[in-house]
């Protein structure tokens, strides 16, 4: 299963904060189909900390762990609590990095993995 968006980043919503598409599991269910949902008006990131940056994410890709976690068979091994965002692997292009930040720019073209539990700049890799 693999999902492809095209993130419309510059939408606000009426209390004036910037809004993405997200695909998101609301409640765990038997069958991931129903498990998740595809979500237009979805609070955007703005200010990352530390290390960590925001990616203007082009393509993700739904895997096995975004499966077997939507339909709650994970749940004692992550500690996610629904609503959650799904998709771990992506690529897309930094549009803003934390102060920590030293191997990449606003602008690079990046792909990754998305982890639980590291969430800074060593997981990151700038497209070939």
């Amino acid at each position: 299963n693999t999902i492809k968006m095209n993130m419309k980043m510059n939408k606000k919503s009426a209390s004036g904060l910037s809004m993405m598409k997200a695909v998101i599991v609301k409640n765990y269910k038997r069958s991931s189909n129903k498990a998740m949902v595809l979500v237009s008006d979805f609070p955007r990131p703005t200010k990352p900390v530390n290390s960590e940056v925001v990616v203007k994410i082009y393509a993700s890709a739904l895997n096995r762990i975004d499966i077997s976690k939507s339909k709650g068979n994970e749940k004692l091994f992550v500690n996610d609590s629904v609503p959650y965002i799904v998709g771990y692997e992506f690529s897309g292009i930094i549009e803003n990095i934390g102060d920590d930040v030293t191997q990449f720019r606003v602008g690079d073209e990046v792909y990754g993995l998305r982890s639980i539990m590291i969430q800074d700049e060593t997981e990151k890799k700038r497209t070939p």
